[in-house]
Protein backbone atom coordinates (compact mmCIF):
# COMPACT_ATOMS: atom_id res chain seq x y z
CA UNK A 1 0.00 0.00 0.00
CA UNK A 2 1.38 3.41 -0.98
CA UNK A 3 1.49 6.43 1.30
CA UNK A 4 -0.23 8.54 -1.38
CA UNK A 5 -3.38 6.43 -1.02
CA UNK A 6 -3.96 7.94 2.46
CA UNK A 7 -5.12 11.32 1.11
CA UNK A 8 -7.32 12.09 4.14
CA UNK A 9 -4.73 11.18 6.77
CA UNK A 10 -4.47 13.90 9.44
CA UNK A 11 -2.04 12.32 11.94
CA UNK A 12 1.19 10.47 11.16
CA UNK A 13 3.72 9.31 13.73
CA UNK A 14 6.99 7.83 12.48
CA UNK A 15 8.96 8.44 15.65
CA UNK A 16 11.64 5.96 16.82
CA UNK A 17 12.04 4.36 13.37
CA UNK A 18 15.71 5.14 12.64
CA UNK A 19 14.67 7.03 9.49
CA UNK A 20 17.53 8.74 7.68
CA UNK A 21 15.25 10.65 5.32
CA UNK A 22 11.58 11.50 5.01
CA UNK A 23 9.81 9.69 2.20
CA UNK A 24 8.81 12.47 -0.23
CA UNK A 25 5.37 10.90 -0.59
CA UNK A 26 4.57 12.13 2.93
CA UNK A 27 4.75 15.68 1.62
CA UNK A 28 1.83 14.94 -0.71
CA UNK A 29 -0.52 14.26 2.23
CA UNK A 30 -2.13 17.69 2.04
CA UNK A 31 -4.63 17.08 4.86
CA UNK A 32 -1.94 16.21 7.39
CA UNK A 33 -2.28 18.20 10.63
CA UNK A 34 0.21 16.41 12.90
CA UNK A 35 3.55 14.94 11.81
CA UNK A 36 5.82 13.31 14.38
CA UNK A 37 9.29 12.53 13.04
CA UNK A 38 11.19 12.82 16.30
CA UNK A 39 13.81 10.36 17.54
CA UNK A 40 15.04 9.20 14.16
CA UNK A 41 18.33 9.76 12.32
CA UNK A 42 17.19 12.52 9.99
CA UNK A 43 19.96 14.82 8.74
CA UNK A 44 17.90 16.91 6.33
CA UNK A 45 14.27 17.72 5.68
CA UNK A 46 13.07 17.73 2.07
CA UNK A 47 11.94 21.14 0.76
CA UNK A 48 8.56 19.62 -0.11
CA UNK A 49 7.68 19.79 3.61
CA UNK A 50 6.35 23.27 2.79
CA UNK A 51 3.54 21.61 0.82
CA UNK A 52 1.89 20.48 4.08
CA UNK A 53 0.08 23.79 4.42
CA UNK A 54 -2.45 22.58 7.02
CA UNK A 55 0.21 21.27 9.39
CA UNK A 56 -0.32 22.32 13.03
CA UNK A 57 2.29 20.12 14.73
CA UNK A 58 5.76 19.17 13.53
CA UNK A 59 8.06 17.22 15.83
CA UNK A 60 11.65 17.00 14.63
CA UNK A 61 13.47 16.79 17.95
CA UNK A 62 16.17 14.20 18.69
CA UNK A 63 17.43 13.73 15.15
CA UNK A 64 20.70 14.60 13.41
CA UNK A 65 19.45 17.61 11.52
CA UNK A 66 22.09 19.89 10.08
CA UNK A 67 19.82 22.35 8.29
CA UNK A 68 16.16 23.19 7.73
CA UNK A 69 14.71 24.15 4.36
CA UNK A 70 13.35 27.69 3.94
CA UNK A 71 10.07 26.11 2.78
CA UNK A 72 9.21 25.54 6.46
CA UNK A 73 8.26 29.22 6.41
CA UNK A 74 5.22 28.28 4.32
CA UNK A 75 3.69 26.32 7.23
CA UNK A 76 1.53 29.25 8.31
CA UNK A 77 -0.71 27.26 10.68
CA UNK A 78 2.16 25.63 12.59
CA UNK A 79 1.53 25.87 16.35
CA UNK A 80 3.81 23.25 17.87
CA UNK A 81 7.28 22.96 16.35
CA UNK A 82 10.00 21.11 18.26
CA UNK A 83 13.57 20.83 17.02
CA UNK A 84 15.67 20.57 20.17
CA UNK A 85 18.45 18.00 20.49
CA UNK A 86 19.69 18.41 16.94
CA UNK A 87 23.21 19.33 18.01
CA UNK A 88 24.57 20.23 14.56
CA UNK A 89 21.57 22.25 13.49
CA UNK A 90 22.34 25.66 12.08
CA UNK A 91 20.24 27.72 9.72
CA UNK A 92 19.54 31.27 8.67
CA UNK A 93 16.59 33.04 10.31
CA UNK A 94 13.28 31.78 8.95
CA UNK A 95 10.12 33.82 8.68
CA UNK A 96 7.21 31.94 10.17
CA UNK A 97 3.86 33.64 9.80
CA UNK A 98 1.37 32.62 12.45
CA UNK A 99 -1.74 34.17 13.83
CA UNK A 100 -1.87 33.56 17.55
CA UNK A 101 0.64 31.53 19.52
CA UNK A 102 3.60 29.54 18.22
CA UNK A 103 5.44 27.28 20.64
CA UNK A 104 8.81 25.89 19.72
CA UNK A 105 11.99 24.81 21.41
CA UNK A 106 15.21 25.44 19.58
CA UNK A 107 18.93 25.96 19.89
CA UNK A 108 19.05 28.45 17.01
CA UNK A 109 17.13 31.59 16.14
CA UNK A 110 13.96 32.24 14.19
CA UNK A 111 12.54 35.47 12.93
CA UNK A 112 8.85 35.30 13.75
CA UNK A 113 6.59 37.64 11.88
CA UNK A 114 3.13 38.04 13.35
CA UNK A 115 0.44 39.37 11.05
CA UNK A 116 -2.86 40.51 12.48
Amino acid sequence: MKIKSFKNLTFLSLQFNKLKEIPKEICSLHNLLDLHLNNNKLETICPEIGNLKKLLTLYLHCNRLVTLPPSISRLKYLEDFTIEKNDKLSFPPLKIQKKGKLNFKNRGKFLIEKKL
